[in-house]
């Protein structure tokens, strides 16, 4: 857990903004060159989804990006989490449920992986739920189920919430100057879009 961190990026005015994370920042901060395991961010958004009987159901989910899971390396409880073939722009839509709403929703079902799950704001088709969390997994908190979100060159926008794991025994001086030559690199590629102290 020490080598856990969230990572929030200020603008460049000296103005903070949300804090939040472009996906293409996190993508840098993936770069074997940087002193981090994992960089991964997750956007909320507010949902329903539909039981089996058509009951709707108020929810809070989230996508996330390539390498979720492994920030935190907690086992999953039930499946898997996603595949990195997952989190390709023209990947099918996944979902890992949290272990509350597995519980609350299916009953603790092990037969839940491989279902769908109907999410009314969400894909044109349902979801298929490829694992369960495990109980100690509650990041962000409240969140009921995560899906797979894809990072492409164009996703410039400060909408994540990023979350880094750091390699072990790495210097924080030495990954903050690693991570500030990766945001040099972006504000060179993007230009005003990607400037970010």
């Amino acid at each position: 857990p020490e080598n856990l961190f969230a990572v929030y990026t200020p603008a460049t005015d000296g103005r903070f903004t949300t804090g939040r994370d472009s996906g293409v920042e996190l993508a840098r901060l993936n770069d074997p060159s940087v002193s981090i395991e994992h960089a991964a961010g997750s956007a909320r958004f507010d949902s329903t989804i539909l039981r089996d009987d058509g009951t709707p159901v108020s929810v809070v989910a989230y996508a996330v990006t390539q390498g979720f899971f492994h920030v935190f390396r907690l086992p999953m409880a039930v499946g898997r989490p996603f595949t990195d073939a997952e989190h390709a722009a023209s990947a099918a839509p996944v979902t890992v449920l949290s272990n509350h709403l597995w519980r609350d929703l299916y009953g603790g079902d092990p037969a839940i992986v491989g279902k769908s799950l109907r999410i009314t704001n969400g894909p044109p088709q349902p979801a298929t739920i490829v694992g369960v969390a495990p109980p100690d997994l509650d990041v962000p908190r409240g969140a009921d189920f995560w899906m797979n979100a894809s990072i492409t060159p164009q996703s410039t926008g400060h909408g994540f919430d990023g979350f880094v794991r750091i390699k072990p025994g790495a210097r924080l001086e030495r990954l903050e100057s690693e991570m500030a030559a990766a945001m040099a690199g972006i504000a060179r590629d993007y230009g005003v879009l990607g400037k970010n102290r």
